[in-house]
């Protein structure tokens, strides 16, 4: 079971030899290594909430690194894609990097350019996972907004004056006023909370 707090280096590679140098490569680290022989067990085991990157080999039995991409994007996982690869594998990883893989080793590799691919993987990841989170607490905000407090927001969204949303509402200026302050004070209370 991985640690929430510890980023995650997940390793998809057949070779066991291969997982295991990998281990060692990264136990020195602050991240966690979890690995894998198929793409298969990855897909059971590998869970999004975590912050994380994914090292993949792209020519393995049973479903390809390639083919794991192609599904982690149609779901809408984001997550940053290491490609590691044998030399005559190197053609096949053409459309691993099209679909947005961060890097690309052959084996053998050099250990310190891989850790720090995957120190620039988890710089990314953190950075979507900011932005996800911020979006959902966006989210959650606004579902707990009254309907008159979203009717605000969806004319400040429009760009309109406080006195264009009063006129728009029927309410008046003093109201959407107080409405527009009521939600800044929101707003920032929010981020006191998660501060």
């Amino acid at each position: 079971m991985a640690n929430p707090d510890t980023p995650v280096v997940y390793v998809v590679d057949d070779n066991p030899v291969v997982r295991e140098s990998l281990r060692e490569l990264f136990a020195s680290t602050e991240h966690q290594v979890v690995c894998f022989d198929s793409v298969e067990h990855f897909l059971r085991g590998f869970d999004t909430s975590l912050l994380g990157c994914l090292i993949l080999d792209v020519r393995m039995p049973g479903m390809s690194g390639i083919q794991l991409q192609e599904q982690l994007q149609s779901k809408g996982i984001r997550i940053s894609v290491i490609i590691f690869t044998g030399h005559s594998d190197v053609p096949m990883s053409v459309p691993a990097m099209k679909q947005g893989a961060i890097d690309f080793f052959e084996k053998p590799y050099r250990p310190q350019n891989l850790r720090d691919a995957v120190d620039h993987a988890m710089t990314l990841a953190a950075k979507w996972h900011q932005k996800e989170t911020q979006k959902h607490d966006r989210e959650e905000l606004l579902n707990r907004l009254t309907l008159e407090e979203r009717s605000v927001v969806d004319g400040i969204v429009a760009g309109k004056t406080n006195r264009q949303i009063a006129s728009q509402l029927d309410v008046s200026l003093r109201t959407v006023q107080f409405r527009r302050y009521t939600l800044i004070s929101s707003l920032h209370a929010d981020e006191e909370t998660r501060r």
